[in-house]
């Protein structure tokens, strides 16, 4: 897959969490508003082409109507934020990725990578990013 539609993924999926966020902000400072109807984000995945792992972004859906709740609005925002964690660990993921390619085409490649010592650190840096065990994708035994 290559590193481009990664990042065009990841940032719709920020801008639809942005979206949602200045939702929450509009629904807890009308709480008091008479009359007011609350705002909500539906996101939904855009697919283009046959394939399932294929993907143009997320798609932000204002809906208007219902009546604010503080704790609600926060669960959402709770939400947002965990979805916008998400999405900037993929794109400092995908830089990541992309040093890595364009110095492996400019011929840096050195055996220090290869024999496991930054494949720690890698998995490492991934497992802070999403809380968990990563099993690594990177085969330190070689051919």
């Amino acid at each position: 897959m290559a590193i481009t539609p990664v990042l065009s993924i990841a940032i719709s999926g920020l801008k639809a969490n942005a979206t949602k966020t200045a939702a929450v902000a509009a629904n807890v400072v009308n709480l008091n508003t008479q009359d007011y109807q609350s705002v909500q984000v539906r996101t939904a995945s855009l697919r283009t082409g046959p394939s399932p792992s294929g993907g143009a972004g997320v798609q932000a859906q204002l809906i208007a109507g219902g009546t604010p709740d503080t704790g609600l609005e926060f669960a959402r925002l709770i939400e947002a934020e965990n979805a916008y964690r998400a999405n900037a660990a993929v794109l400092r993921r995908a830089n990541s990725l992309s040093y890595s390619l364009l110095s492996l085409k400019a011929g840096r490649i050195t055996k220090r990578f290869l024999d496991g010592s930054k494949v720690g650190m890698i998995q490492k840096c991934a497992e802070q990013d999403f809380g968990g065990p990563v099993r690594s994708m990177i085969d330190t035994k070689g051919p």
